[in-house]
């Protein structure tokens, strides 16, 4: 009977200690449930807070992508543009060489046309006492490439 008492009281003593357990338990669990709630509640404030953080960085690295797109543009158009003015200062060197062309074809239009004018005259009996120092020889033209104007470039169209 002894030993049954010892049995009924440590029953009873792990009774109480299971009582005070599962009442910590409790506490603990609610405790646990209140701090959840909390760390939720700040979680979307935090949320709250970081997005004009986040719509700011969004914001910045739209504008740093139009950047770099303009820039590579802009780097394409320089090249375009160099190019061009390559182009311009070979088609004006190819003008100036035409010009002076035409200008030599002139010359030697005027000294034929002289040549012609002698030689009918001398076709048509004229040419008897005529000697080659009544023809004057045509005046000598010294080729200047034209002047520069003070004209705008134009303006050239490409589309794309």
């Amino acid at each position: 009977m002894a030993e049954m008492r010892k049995l009924a009281r440590r029953v009873l003593k792990l009774e109480r200690i299971n009582a005070s357990l599962r009442q910590q338990l409790g506490t603990q669990e609610k405790e646990k449930n209140t701090l959840n709630g909390e760390l939720t509640q700040m979680k979307s404030q935090f949320e709250l807070s970081s997005q004009p953080h986040k719509y700011l960085m969004e914001t910045l690295q739209g504008r740093d992508k139009k950047i770099e797109k303009l820039t590579e543009t802009n780097i394409a158009l320089e090249k375009r543009i160099s190019v061009l003015e390559k182009k311009l200062k070979q088609v004006i060197e190819e003008k100036n060489k035409l010009s002076l062309d035409l200008e030599r074809l002139l010359s030697h239009q005027e000294e034929v046309s002289i040549i012609k004018n002698l030689v009918a005259s001398i076709g048509r009996g004229g040419g008897e006492g005529y000697s080659s120092s009544h023809v004057r020889p045509p005046p000598h033209r010294k080729c200047y490439p034209p002047p520069l104007t003070s004209q705008p470039q134009p303006t050239i169209f490409v589309s794309e």
